[in-house]
């Protein structure tokens, strides 16, 4: 995989999956024929471990941090 960055954003790709980070929270997501699917959002300041997927709660930052990941495709 490699990793990109854009206005503090860091992303990595692996396979299908990527992961997008900025300062607070990381999103990771799979790409599929019908777009991103198994999302999982994690505040990474509140609990650095993965511990509650806030991806149904935050879908402003969900698709902020997608917009980020194709902007740089």
């Amino acid at each position: 995989g490699h990793v990109d960055r854009i206005h503090d954003v860091s992303i990595s790709y692996w396979r299908d999956a990527v992961t997008v980070r900025d300062a607070q929270y990381r999103l990771v997501y799979r790409v599929g024929e019908n777009g991103p699917h198994d999302l999982e959002l994690y505040d990474i300041q509140e609990h650095p471990d993965p511990i509650k997927n806030l991806a149904d709660d935050r879908t402003d930052v969900v698709q902020r941090l997608i917009a980020a990941a194709i902007a740089r495709q």
